[in-house]
């Protein structure tokens, strides 16, 4: 069950990552605080912190998009 979590997520973050290289945590984390509204910065960040195993934060993260962007299909599918 957790590999298809991880695998779910890890497909779901190069879908908003596109062709690029992925952003790092500490990266997205910086985004998300110059920008507390940037969805797609948190649901990268929820993402990433889900296939690190910290799952708490992961949770929050995506709550908070889910929140500011209620039934975006991405955001749902990586919850």
């Amino acid at each position: 069950m957790l590999r298809l979590l991880l695998a779910s997520a890890a497909l779901a973050l190069s879908a908003c990552a596109g062709s690029g290289a992925l952003p790092s945590i500490d990266d997205l984390r910086a985004r998300t605080l110059a920008d507390p509204e940037n969805v797609d910065a948190l649901r990268t960040l929820g993402a990433r912190l889900a296939i690190e195993g910290e799952y708490g934060p992961a949770l929050g993260t995506l709550d908070r998009a889910e929140r500011l962007d209620p039934g975006h299909g991405e955001t749902l599918y990586i919850l």
